[in-house]
Order: structure tokens, then C-alpha cells, then sequence
């Protein structure tokens, strides 16, 4: 579940680029176009929700020791990319 060591040294991202899941899309089209690929390739989109996007929808889902347990396991990743519950 800890990917950061992947992309990490000494708790600092150091990689180019980084996308995020939520803009996978978008961002993997950066990530193509920054190493000289077309950036025009489209992923498969596989086993899509046919229910509306809502961004905050996911909070529901989660208990406050969910929450806490999520918090505890990718700290870093929280800190350093922006995120909030």
C-alpha cells in the first residue's frame, strides 16, 4: 500500500512529474508530451461508474477511524500533494 519510497528520496518527490489518479487522463497526456510521445494516445476506460461524478461523493463512505487509519498510512502523500479529507 506505501508506494511514496518509489518516487521518493529522503521523504522529497523526485521525480519529474507526478500525475494523480483523479486527473489520469490529463495527466498522463503531460507525462507522454514531457518524454516526447504524442500526447494525443487515450487510456482504456474500463469498468466506468455509471453513476454522476461527484467529487466529494467518496466522503460518505468513510468512518472517522477509516479516515484516521488513511491518514496514519499515507501522511505523506497528504502532506506533500494537497490533500484533504
Amino acid at each position: 500500500m506505501d508506494n511514496w519510497g518509489i518516487y521518493t528520496i529522503n521523504d522529497q518527490i523526485a521525480v519529474d512529474f507526478l500525475g494523480k489518479y483523479e486527473n489520469l487522463e490529463e495527466d498522463f497526456a503531460k507525462a507522454m508530451a514531457q518524454i516526447g510521445l504524442p500526447s494525443d494516445f487515450r487510456l482504456p476506460t474500463v469498468n466506468k461508474s455509471s453513476k454522476p461524478k461527484d467529487d466529494f461523493a467518496y466522503r460518505e463512505y468513510y468512518t472517522d477511524r477509516a479516515r484516521q487509519l488513511i491518514h496514519d498510512w499515507h501522511t505523506s502523500e497528504i502532506k506533500h500533494l494537497g490533500y484533504t479529507f
